[in-house]
């Protein structure tokens, strides 16, 4: 069966890579990844706090749809295959950990060492493939106008994604070392606690 050429893009040397589907409905899925609150109408998965899953979920959202599907230009940079491995390695590591809590109640301390403790190599891969994508980008952003709105129009509005692009860049300035700081912290918690029991 020929996958329909919607899904398909000429990759390195004429080969057929496919892109699709299947990572980038990954990806929106993860948007349930919250913390449940008693009269949320979003399904949740995991219970993390707001303030650190709502930036996680924003810049894959971003990033999958606004960068790597909206500017097909951008998909053979060698960033999309550290992007999607850091990616990759993180969630399964980090569902097989909840998985196994919701299943067994409890997870290996070998998982929970790992949940705890990759993403110190995996968030910085990740972070900077993001970063680097976001800036691969920008050229065609600004040549393509897409997403812009210019004026007159009959809603007096203007929005430029090249310079929502921009701000979105500049967020992961002080984005990053704050998560990263959250992260550790989480990490010494979860490790202390595991310790003391």
């Amino acid at each position: 069966m020929v996958p329909s050429p919607l899904l398909r893009r000429e990759g390195f040397e004429g080969r057929r890579a496919y892109h699709g589907v299947r990572f980038r409905g990954a990806a929106s899925a993860a948007r349930t990844d919250c913390r449940g609150h008693g009269d949320s109408s979003w399904p949740c998965l995991v219970r993390s706090p707001v303030s650190a899953t709502l930036p996680q979920i924003g810049s894959r959202l971003f990033l999958t749809w606004g960068i790597l599907w909206s500017f097909p230009e951008t998909r053979a940079h060698i960033l999309v295959s550290s992007l999607v491995i850091s990616w990759s390695i993180t969630e399964i590591i980090r569902y097989s950990f909840f998985g196994m809590k919701e299943a067994f109640g409890f997870a290996p301390s070998w998982l929970l060492w790992l949940r705890y403790s990759t993403f110190l190599i995996l968030y910085p891969t990740g972070i900077t493939s993001e970063v680097g994508l976001l800036y691969v980008a920008l050229p065609y952003i600004k040549a393509s106008e897409k997403y812009c709105i210019r004026m007159p129009n009959k809603w007096n509005f203007s929005f430029d994604y090249f310079s929502a692009s921009i701000l979105a860049l500049a967020i992961y300035i002080p984005g990053s070392p704050h998560m990263y700081q959250y992260m550790l912290g989480q990490r010494r918690k979860a490790l202390s606690k595991s310790k003391t029991a």
